[in-house]
């Protein structure tokens, strides 16, 4: 029996001038893990939202979506709540309630269940989920992997048979991830759940699906075993984005190998293969020079000295805080959900309550940083917060109209085109996917031509491909004098490209360093490059420091 089964779907948004998917058959066994990848706009979310009909965005819809062998159409609204979970990849949003509790009742008592099977289910799952603690606390105190565990908990309530995540990790620290990830496996083994997953984030996931999806365009480009979808990737052309998205033990072995077939899958294969390999590596990964721009410039951009600021409900997240950005410099605020990454630039802006401290900018002190062009610019975690027009280009000309003209930025059409959003430029920002609202709000930011950047998580549910393209902005940024202050929970995308990593913990900066050694020296905030080689390399943190190693 299959878990769920697609047949000749086609979806086209209203008002669009082509479908969004186009003729898609697809089978999922049941009980299996299947990864759905493709760049931003391939029609992954779309896809996802088509498996479950209270998600289905408003549109022309032709083909049939089977859920164990069962038209999904067919389903009762109640039938189809129970049997089919969903969990987004905002778990901002996805909170209904003000209680914990309160949450992981509220899909029960929506379906009508008595009050006792109620109180033993969330007592179950209050259980199994290890949320004991976090029992009575209000929604909005807990931190972002708390929300998405939660949102997890309240959709597995009605044991459903099909499972939905839209890039459940997105919002996540890597440790919080993780957690997750091996929450749905044992999800999946224990229960028999069928699992659909769209992700960016492929190195914890990859491990554990079964199956996975490549979409491009609209259609399934191809879907099969992991070792099948890398053996694809592999073969495309080289810039391909998803190519370079692939997990680092796959990505290395097609670099460092020159076996044709075969690669390890998993990390501990990965690591494995590496030992035996290059056990006797004589290269020597201390003498590696970092690879990033150098910073020409040692002008001080911002000062932030003895910062301690919070919220009316939470007046201690940051307490002592020292930084200091130069000119041409990009800097990466790391941390767990709740350390306090977002609070220094929303304190810069006075968004939050700062308590203690001063600001330095440019030289002169400052009660907030400036915002506008040719000053700061903050591009909030949130993109919808940025978009106040009804199309695409509609919010990108908005910006002439008092703050620029063409003679001191690039015109809406080469924004359009650099952003890779000109197909979108009449579709409302709203009906974006996440990836295509972060590369409109980063549209807009770049456009004022900001002396300072401020970012917060910039590369959620941003593709490989624009990742790569995103980091060569940066880099033009930086090469013109600019600076950066980017918060992310990309560990890979920060090893790559800053110049320099703090770790935040517990309203503190625990470690400030030059990016080869911050993430060489850590136990957990790691890449999986430098888990995979550590043994021998324990200085590399990305493919391109290992093969300068190895090759000398």
């Amino acid at each position: 029996m299959t878990g769920i089964r697609i047949e000749n779907l086609t979806f086209t948004y209203k008002e669009a001038s082509a479908p969004t998917l186009k003729d898609i058959n697809l089978s999922i066994d049941k009980g299996a893990i299947a990864l759905i990848i493709g760049e931003s706009g391939s029609g992954k979310t779309t896809l996802i939202r088509q498996l479950k009909t209270t998600l289905t965005p408003y549109g022309e819809r032709t083909g049939k979506v089977y859920i164990n062998d069962i038209d999904e159409e067919a389903l009762e609204s109640k039938e189809r709540v129970a049997t089919i979970g969903y969990v987004g990849q905002n778990p901002e949003i996805s909170m209904v309630t003000d209680r914990v509790y309160s949450e992981l009742a509220f899909v029960m008592e929506n379906l009508g269940e008595d009050n006792g099977k109620i109180r033993r289910t969330i007592a179950e799952v209050a259980h199994y989920f290890g949320l004991e603690e976090l029992f009575l606390k209000k929604t909005n105190e807990l931190s972002g992997g708390e929300k998405q565990l939660v949102s997890l908990a309240s959709a597995m309530t009605t044991n459903p048979r099909v499972l939905l995540l839209d890039e459940p990790t997105a919002m996540l620290d890597p440790l919080s991830a993780v957690k997750l990830i091996n929450v749905l496996k044992r999800i999946n083994e224990e229960f028999g759940t069928t699992i659909v997953i769209t992700e960016q984030r492929l190195e914890e996931i990859y491990e554990i699906a079964d199956m996975v999806i490549v979409m491009k365009d609209g259609k399934v480009e191809k879907a099969g075993t992991p070792g099948d979808a890398s053996k694809y990737l592999s073969a495309c052309c080289d810039d391909n984005g998803l190519r370079n998205g692939l997990p680092a033990q796959i990505r290395l072995y097609k670099e460092a190998s020159k076996l044709r077939e075969g690669c390890p899958l998993t990390l501990k294969e990965g690591r494995i293969w590496f030992n035996k390999e290059f056990g006797r590596c004589t290269g020597k990964p201390c003498d590696c020079a970092e690879t990033g721009t150098d910073i020409t410039s040692k002008e001080e951009i911002l000062k932030i000295d003895e910062l301690a600021a919070g919220y009316k409900d939470k007046p201690y997240v940051l307490r002592n805080v020292d930084l200091m950005i130069n000119k041409g410099e990009f800097i990466c605020l790391l941390g767990g959900n709740g350390a306090g990454k977002s609070t220094i630039l929303k304190a810069l802006l006075r968004e939050a309550e700062v308590t203690e401290g001063r600001f330095y900018y440019k030289g002169r002190k400052v009660k907030s940083l400036p915002l506008g062009k040719n000053e700061a610019v903050y591009l909030p975690q949130n993109p919808m917060a940025m978009f106040t027009e009804v199309t695409v280009k509609e919010e990108i000309e908005s910006l002439y109209d008092n703050k620029l003209t063409p003679e001191d930025a690039i015109s809406a059409e080469d924004a359009l085109k650099k952003f890779r959003l000109e197909e979108f430029k009449d579709l409302h920002p709203y009906d974006l996917s996440g990836g295509q609202m972060q590369r409109l709000a980063l549209a807009k930011a770049l456009i004022l031509n900001p002396d300072l950047l401020l970012i917060d998580e910039p590369t959620k549910g941003m593709d490989p491909g624009f990742k790569i393209e995103f980091a060569s902005i940066l880099n033009e940024l930086k090469n013109s004098g600019k600076s950066i202050l980017m918060v992310s929970h990309d560990v890979e995308f920060a090893a790559r490209y800053a110049d320099k990593c703090a770790l935040l913990f517990d309203g503190e900066i625990a470690d400030f360093a030059g990016r080869r050694q911050f993430f060489a020296g850590n136990l957990f905030y790691k890449t999986a490059v430098n888990s995979m080689v550590r043994d021998v390399l324990p200085n590399c943190n990305t493919v391109a420091e290992v093969m300068e190693c190895i090759m000398h």
